[in-house]
């Protein structure tokens, strides 16, 4: 008989009850395995396709806008943890399908009304266009999180896929005037119209997950949402309120190599997250050595390729130099192997290894901008720290 994943410390119930109005996940290894090839497939081209969205800004905009954009959206996705609170709570935490049903009409309710709003503001990256972007990115994060719970990664793959060929596609759209950046920033916005109305369509009918714990647990989703929403903007926000506009801008295209580490991480880690809270067979702890090995010899090869693909594909006169995407890369691929760390704790109800992750960031946030280093010695002091929170991390699992 195929193996059934379901959530620890409940009692079992049926795959689908009516009258408990509760669904709990039946996996099997084979399903398993498709919805995971699925799953990656979709994320490897969502990833391609919102990189192409990055690399036709970097080509379109000019150096000093290009930054200007990055820090905007940057500063503005350290205020999306709300939204990936919500996500990551959705795994621990059960909804009622009423309440989950009112969300829902508020939520459509509330972008088609930013809709209109967008289209009578005057143009720029204003506050209130990011206040939007803001509160729709909430939005979506909750909904995604009720998706992932359930385990539907076909119609994530769908979303993720339709969604990146809607941005790259609307930067074409014969209504913006040629390189203005209101066209970039309302591709980030209108996309969530297409995703609201799938998952609405989606989740109106369904059960609620049962909760994976016999209490609502809060701390879990926090700490995840957190180091999902911090690390991917940690090195701009900083360096954008620490570095010259003109060596801001040579880091902000380095950026664009190692948020190729970050799509690759993230990916693999929605996956894992509701089999770890099931309790399964997916363990870090093993292939941390192999990981950080892959982490350094990954940021090593992006470094080697850049000055090829900053001459032949981003057409760039002046790249950022090869050691500083080393650098930028392989702090990049630290911090998702914290995260990675981060999200197994908090499987394991561990919450000393949640909050110790954390801590290193905010001691390397603090000193950066208080004492202002360099951007070089800055990379290089993120990186020695969370070498040793790793290692701290890995010998606490091991002690012998």
């Amino acid at each position: 008989m195929a193996e059934s994943l379901t959530f620890p410390n409940r009692k079992r119930s049926p795959h689908l009850n009516p009258k408990s109005a509760t669904v709990e996940l039946g996996v099997t290894r084979a399903s398993e395995a498709r919805s995971a090839g699925l799953f990656v497939f979709a994320s490897l081209t969502t990833g391609l396709l919102n990189y192409l969205f990055q690399v036709i800004a970097s080509r379109e905009l000019s150096a000093a806008d290009f930054a200007h954009f990055n820090s905007w959206l940057a500063n503005l996705s350290l205020l999306f943890v709300l939204g990936a609170v919500l996500q990551y709570a959705a795994v621990f935490i059960s909804v009622a399908r009423r309440h989950l049903r009112l969300v829902l009409l508020g939520g459509n309710f509330v972008l088609w009304l930013f809709v209109v709003r967008w289209l009578q503001q005057p143009e720029g990256l204003t506050i209130e266009r990011g206040a939007m972007v803001v509160i729709v990115a909430v939005l979506v994060g909750g909904f995604t999180g009720q998706v992932q719970a359930r385990s539907w990664f076909g119609t994530l793959s769908v979303a993720a896929v339709s969604t990146a060929i809607i941005k790259v596609a609307l930067i074409w759209a014969p209504i913006w005037a040629e390189a203005s950046l209101d066209r970039f920033a309302f591709a980030l916005f209108a996309p969530s119209i297409f995703i609201l109305i799938l998952f609405t369509v989606k989740l109106w009918s369904s059960f609620p997950i049962a909760s994976a714990t016999s209490r609502p647990n809060w701390f879990a989703p926090l700490c995840l949402s957190l180091a999902a929403t911090v690390i991917p903007q940690l090195d701009l926000v900083l360096l954008s309120h620490t570095e010259e506009a003109a060596n801001f801008s040579a880091f902000a295209r380095a950026s664009l190599f190692y948020k190729v580490i970050f799509a690759l991480a993230f990916t693999l880690a929605h996956w894992l997250l509701p089999r770890q809270v099931l309790g399964g067979r997916y363990q870090l702890q093993p292939l941390l050595p192999l990981l950080l090995l892959g982490s350094i010899v990954g940021s090593a090869l992006l470094a080697f390729v850049s000055p090829y693909i900053a001459a032949s594909v981003l057409n760039w006169s002046d790249p950022p130099n090869a050691f500083l995407i080393f650098s930028s890369c392989l702090n990049a691929s630290l911090m998702t192997l914290l995260f990675l760390y981060i999200q197994d704790s908090a499987a394991k109800n561990d919450r000393w290894g949640m909050v110790s992750a954390l801590v290193s960031w905010s001691a390397i946030a603090l000193v950066q901008l208080t004492f202002k280093f360099p951007m070089q010695s800055y990379l290089h002091l993120s990186i020695l720290l969370q070498l040793l929170v790793l290692g701290v991390l890995w010998r606490r699992r091991n002690p012998a």
